[in-house]
């Protein structure tokens, strides 16, 4: 039952505890198990007792195999299995007929209570796993890929949908007079449009339908340079860690895709610990020398870049982790949770040939990790810097302060004069009166004018001026011809994003 993992600095993955829990009075037969269980092989075991069918049935951590003692009573078998989907392994006494009515019960095996050897003990316990994560793995995989499809067909259906919407509105809107309340309320209804093109959005990266650009991306570098913006939107009552190895982590993914996923897996570190608390991501690159069985998930043996997200909430219950994810399953509601980070990262990695891993316990909190196929590292691996923006004039509007320092800083960095405003109708008034801007970055939502329409006017008024909208959400705002920043971003997406929106408008870097 080996599952080592190594790097390739020789650092040894540790294989997680297989759990096994006996259910019954026997003491004897309790002190041999847990003497065999505790020299059993490489793969170290965790070893609990209860005594009792009702506490096999309340028991709240996690169980891969269940020894239950018949004690001459098959039914006990069927009572558990109707209670767990952990793989039962029944004790049963030297009557031979008391092995096949427990299997008839729904036992996966059955061993002699006393007098058991290591080796068939352990066999045992890897076949009834074995077993059990197949079956589990085809539950989970069967209605993953049902609800993946459900999620495309809607997806696509609520996107035209939104699109007629989002026309009628909008031309409703134009026929109305600035600052009539009519065209605010019609603006608050774009704005729930966009909200819900961000819910599709997920919908689709879940179903694995993403346009893609793939390249290779140093994935511990992307996460470092992610961390800042991530920082922000978490707020001060969190604590974001972010490590990597020494290693080159080099994958082969679509940037983008991979920024969603990281913000998605944080958003989802927080929501599950609503008091603050602190969220650890860590990259490395391992080795699987052995298949790696997790949750109704596999991972194939290779080379990998591994993505751990662990936070130290309250933990989801066993019954709950076969769900976690599928969209819209959540266990936090309350604390406004929407189930929809973990399926859109799962969708992604997927995509990318990766595999994607959930470990969590009650009261300790949750663990994904991510495995992308690591690439062989190439020279040019390491990107080019991003092409300075000296003497492009940037105006931006948000009304959020921190979001404007960190974009006006990064901008300045580069060599670009920046000069900002909080409000759309001061941005517009600059532009009017002739002030050189060279690119208008405004963000999609702010009280008054939307970033959306203050990049419709700015056209009229300034055809010549470039224009990126910030977004929250998967827009519709590309209907304007500019280019969209999805929030939170890296600086290095900044800068790309920025460039290319200067470009099409033939904008030459200052010599």
């Amino acid at each position: 039952m080996s599952q080592v993992g190594v790097t390739e600095s020789g650092e040894i993955e540790r294989p997680s505890l297989l759990s096994v829990l006996y259910v019954g009075e026997d003491d004897g037969a309790m002190a041999e198990l847990e003497a065999l269980l505790a020299d059993l092989g490489p793969r170290p075991v965790r070893f609990g007792a209860v005594a009792s069918l009702t506490e096999a049935i309340t028991h709240e951590g996690l169980v891969d195999v269940a020894l239950l003692d018949v004690a001459g009573e098959p039914e006990r078998v069927a009572r558990l299995r109707a209670a767990s989907r952990a793989p039962i392994i029944a004790l049963i006494s030297d009557d031979p007929g008391e092995g096949a009515a427990a299997v008839r019960a729904g036992a996966d095996d059955h061993l002699p209570a006393r007098g058991l050897d290591a080796a068939t003990l352990e066999r045992a316990l890897r076949y009834a796993h074995e077993r059990g994560h197949l079956q589990q793995e085809a539950r989970v995989g069967q209605r993953l890929e049902a609800v993946g499809r459900l999620a495309g067909a809607v997806s696509h259906d609520f996107n035209n949908l939104l699109m007629v919407i989002r026309s009628c509105v909008s031309f409703v809107a134009s026929d109305l007079p600035h600052g009539d309340p009519r065209r605010e309320e019609l603006e608050v209804a774009l704005n729930a449009v966009d909200r819900a093109a961000g819910l599709t959005h997920h919908l689709v990266a879940f179903g694995g339908r993403q346009p893609r650009q793939v390249a290779q991306h140093d994935v511990g570098r992307v996460a470092q340079e992610l961390a800042d913006s991530l920082r922000h939107a978490l707020g001060e009552r969190h604590t974001l860690r972010v490590s990597a190895c020494a290693e080159a982590t080099p994958a082969q993914i679509d940037r983008d895709q991979l920024e969603q996923v990281l913000v998605g897996l944080v958003e989802n570190a927080r929501e599950a610990m609503p008091d603050g608390g602190t969220i650890d991501v860590d990259v490395r690159a391992v080795t699987l020398a052995d298949p790696l069985r997790r949750g109704g998930q596999t991972v194939g043996p290779g080379d990998y870049v591994r993505v751990s997200v662990q936070d130290h909430g309250h933990g989801m219950a066993p019954e709950n982790l076969e769900r976690a994810f599928e969209p819209f399953f959540t266990t936090r509601v309350e604390h406004g949770g929407r189930g929809l980070g973990l399926s859109s990262a799962y969708g992604i990695v997927r995509q990318s040939g990766g595999a994607m891993t959930l470990e969590s316990q009650m009261r300790h909190g949750s663990c994904v990790k991510i495995y992308l196929p690591r690439a062989i590292a190439e020279r040019e691996d390491v990107a080019p810097e991003a092409e300075p923006l000296f003497g492009a004039r940037v105006l931006v509007v948000d009304d959020d302060r921190h979001t404007q320092r960190l974009v006006t800083d990064a901008l300045r960095k580069r060599g670009a004069s920046v000069i900002c405003e909080r409000d759309g109708t001061a941005a517009l008034r600059r532009l009017a009166a002739g002030e050189p801007v060279d690119l208008l970055l405004a963000d999609l939502v702010m009280p008054g004018l939307s970033g959306r329409e203050v990049v419709a006017r700015a056209r009229a008024l300034r055809p010549d001026v470039a224009s990126v909208v910030m977004s929250d959400y998967a827009s519709f705002v590309d209907h304007l011809g500019g280019e969209i920043l999805h929030k939170p971003f890296s600086r290095r997406a900044l800068f790309d994003v920025a460039a290319r929106a200067l470009e099409q408008r033939g904008w030459a870097r200052a010599s």
